[in-house]
Parts: C-alpha cells; sequence; structure tokens
C-alpha cells in the first residue's frame, strides 16, 4: 500500500512539473506622434501598455515626419494616439499606408477630446499647453483606454484619478498669474493662447503663427512689437525651448529684455522619457518663469 501511495505521489509530481506556466502578459503597444501627448499617456496607461513614440529626441515635434522604419511600428501597433491633424500634418497619409496591413488599428485624434480655437484660417494645436484642456483631454482618452480594453479598466481608472488630481493642484497653481502686475508677455510663437487665456493673460508672438517658421515674421509688425514693448518697459522676453533663437535674440536686443525660457513641450531630451509626471515638471518651470517675468506678487 505504501509502494502505491509513493508510486502515485511520484506521479503527480512529476505530472505537475511537466504543466508549462503561462509567463505571456497581456500588454497592447500604444504609439503616439508626439511628446506632449507621450507625457499624459505614460502617465494613464502605465506600465500595462508598451508605449511607443515616434517623435525623435532633439527634434521638435512641428519638424517631425514619419520614416520606413516608424510606419512599420504603426503597422503593429494597438493604438495610434496623434496630436491632430493640424499638427501632426503627416498622420492622414500614415493612417493610409498602415490601414493596409492593420485594420485592426485603434486610431484617436488628441484634439477632438477638447476645443481648438481659430485664428484666421488655421486652428491652434496647443491644448496640453493648458493645464485644463489637458486634463479634459486625459480624462477622455483615459476612458477610450478603458473602453478599447475593458480588462485593464481598475488600473487606468486609478491612475487617472491620480493624474487628473496632479493636473488639478497644477491649474491651481497657475492661478497665481492672475496676480500679476504685467499681463503681456512677449515670446517667439503663438504656443501659449490657451494658457493666457485660462489665466488673464495675451500672449505677444514674435512669429504671428501656430507653427514656429521665420518666413511669417512680417518686418512691420516686427518692429511694432518692439515700439510697444518698450512703451510697456519690457523687461523679459521668453524664448522657447528647442526652437531657432535668431529673431528672437534680436528682439530681445532691441528691447533690452532679459531672456527666459517656456518650455512648449515640443522638444524633449532621451532623459524626460525616463523621468515621472515629467509634463507636472516641465510645466511648473513655465509657471516660475512666467511669475518671474510678469512681476507677480
Amino acid at each position: 500500500m505504501r509502494k502505491i501511495l509513493f508510486l502515485l505521489f511520484f506521479f503527480l509530481v512529476f505530472c505537475l512539473g511537466c504543466i508549462k506556466k503561462d509567463t505571456t502578459t497581456f500588454s497592447p503597444t500604444i504609439v503616439v506622434s508626439s511628446f506632449p501627448i507621450y507625457s499624459a499617456i505614460k502617465e494613464l496607461a502605465g506600465e500595462d501598455f508598451n508605449i511607443v513614440l515616434l517623435q525623435k529626441p532633439f527634434v521638435n515635434a512641428h519638424f517631425y515626419e514619419p520614416g520606413a522604419k516608424d510606419i512599420e511600428i504603426l503597422k503593429n501597433a494597438s493604438v495610434f494616439i496623434y496630436t491632430s491633424e493640424y499638427f501632426d500634418v503627416w498622420a492622414k497619409k500614415a493612417l493610409n499606408l498602415i490601414k493596409q496591413k492593420n485594420n485592426n488599428i485603434s486610431v484617436i485624434d488628441a484634439s477632438e477630446f477638447t476645443t481648438l480655437s481659430q485664428e484666421g484660417n488655421s486652428l491652434d494645436p496647443h491644448f496640453w499647453l493648458s493645464p485644463k484642456k489637458y486634463a479634459l483631454f486625459s480624462s477622455k482618452v483615459a476612458d477610450q483606454l478603458t473602453s478599447n480594453y475593458p480588462q485593464l479598466k481598475t488600473q487606468i481608472l486609478k491612475n487617472k484619478e491620480k493624474f487628473l488630481k496632479k493636473l488639478a493642484e497644477l491649474d491651481r497653481d497657475f492661478t497665481q498669474l492672475k496676480n500679476c502686475k504685467q499681463k503681456n508677455f512677449f515670446l517667439s510663437h503663438m504656443a501659449f493662447g490657451y494658457l493666457a487665456s485660462d489665466y488673464n493673460l495675451t500672449q505677444k508672438a514674435i512669429i504671428r503663427s501656430f507653427e514656429p517658421s521665420s518666413s511669417e515674421v512680417s518686418l512691420k509688425y516686427f518692429f511694432t512689437l518692439i515700439k510697444e514693448a518698450k512703451e510697456q518697459n519690457l523687461k523679459v522676453v521668453y524664448f522657447e525651448i528647442g526652437y531657432p533663437q535668431k529673431i528672437s535674440k534680436i528682439f530681445a536686443q532691441e528691447t533690452n529684455s532679459t531672456v527666459l525660457y517656456l518650455d512648449t513641450l515640443e522638444y524633449y531630451e532621451p532623459l524626460d522619457l525616463e523621468q515621472k509626471e515629467i509634463y507636472i515638471t516641465k510645466m511648473k518651470k513655465n509657471l516660475y518663469n512666467l511669475k518671474k517675468g510678469l512681476d507677480c506678487e
């Protein structure tokens, strides 16, 4: 009897050892077009997703275009989130290429989760520079991900709650700008319109365009802006990280202004991808420099 029990025990142990454990994990791939979108998706999706950023480091998002390798990445993506057709002008053409090989890809236009304002014939795509609009986008894109992946809903909603709380705190911090003595701020191009509107400020852009192209500069307007800055006793002009600065430098020299920097998040360095809450960090630096330049209490 003991011998039979021993053999039975040995057989069970042997069989259990033969059973292979399923070590595979469900990790959908989300491909994002630009660093501003990546900064939110990283916080919302977390480690449950494989997040791939197409925009390359040290390349301004306005000037990025995907190469052949990027198109191949998109062909294998579960989700593709792009900023807007007005910002990622290459996106629709790329989608036409990849849908021939990947009909199951879920495509999200981030700008559809908020409202874009119009200036002339162009729409302002820089919604992420408003903590309010960025929170709205983050909330809605998180809901979309839970709809696509209900098995990951619990963690996504947990991430969403945490991130939205941080954005609400950031928004409260930015309300300090309403107490600034100076209401106009001079900068390179029209990127901070939503932020200015939220906190009772006015941006005065050297390049009157949502695209940072020096070809958009009117000399007449340029010198009118210099005159206006002198009349307002301008002390600070803002340069934007990752942009050509030749024209801004001339403006600073002509107005005898100190130079401070604003980060549009359209340019990043490799280390930025590894930092947690990188959006919060960069926007707090923007707030610090705005308060410094606008003579805030």
